[in-house]
């Protein structure tokens, strides 16, 4: 789901996230929401049934050498 989406907390884009979350589920696709930054956006996400979230809440940008040694602590 495109950032702007994901921003925008107004009945219809929440409208509009709950249906393309469907039509995804229902062709047995996970759906990605990018661009979380609050913790607001990261609840709404969970509550919609988003399955997978990125955006600077979670992490941000690091070079691959750093991620590898995240990724091996982890």
């Amino acid at each position: 789901m495109d950032r702007s989406l994901v921003e925008d907390a107004s009945a219809m884009a929440v409208s509009v996230l709950r249906r393309v979350v469907a039509a995804a589920h229902a062709a047995h696709v996970r759906v990605v929401a990018e661009g979380i930054e609050t913790p607001e956006q990261l609840a709404r996400v969970r509550r919609l049934g988003i399955d997978r979230a990125q955006g600077y809440l979670i992490g941000r940008p690091m070079p691959e050498a750093r991620l590898t040694e995240v990724l091996r602590a982890a």
